[in-house]
């Protein structure tokens, strides 16, 4: 029994090597080309985006410390603030008496913003016939060159007090020069 010591001795070992390549490489190529990349899912664009902190603005007033869930902006609004000077006249629109408060009910203070590291986002749901309504900043993502803020707004259920209301939130997010877009989503309840 003789051994091949090398392929020029052995044209057998030679030519299976070869149909092994071959079929190796076809394989290799069919698949490349039966799964052509296809456009990016909604998820894989989701999951390049980058989750950004967001920060309730707290206020203290006298000895209560809480967020403001109610206020003085009777239509609807979204705004990035940037500056004080913006976010003093915003936060005179929110604290502002009107028709249905104590026109005598001291104002809080501005609450102070570094505005080198920080914005704020304002949303404002617009004047409402009752309590029990909502608008909640729920997340920001930054990616694809913009910001996107997440607003989910929630309608009264049941029984609620019949009082004129004004929701809004606001929200501390890092500063970005990237524009800022909203994404609305309205919750729907099963109420009876």
């Amino acid at each position: 029994m003789s051994r091949c010591m090398s392929y020029r001795l052995c044209p057998a070992r030679l030519l299976k090597d070869a149909l092994v390549t071959f079929f190796a490489v076809t394989l290799m190529c069919s698949a490349a080309f039966s799964n052509p990349q296809s456009p990016q899912s909604p998820q894989q664009v989701v999951n390049q985006e980058k989750s950004v902190p967001v920060t309730r603005l707290v206020v203290t007033f006298g000895t209560n410390t809480t967020s403001i869930w109610n206020g003085g902006i009777w239509d609807q609004l979204r705004i990035v603030i940037r500056d004080r000077a913006t976010w003093e006249n915003t936060w005179r629109r929110i604290v502002s008496p009107d028709p249905y408060h104590d026109p005598y009910q001291a104002v809080p203070a501005l609450p102070e913003i570094d505005f080198s590291r920080e914005m704020l986002v304002v949303v404002a749901m617009g004047q409402r016939p009752s309590s029990g309504y909502q608008i909640i900043i729920k997340s920001a993502r930054e990616g694809r060159n913009r910001l996107e803020v997440e607003v989910e707004s929630v309608p009264a259920c049941g029984m609620q007090m019949a009082v004129m209301t004004a929701p809004i939130d606001i929200v501390r997010i890092p500063k970005t020069d990237l524009p800022v877009t909203f994404r609305e989503v309205e919750v729907k309840r099963g109420c009876k």
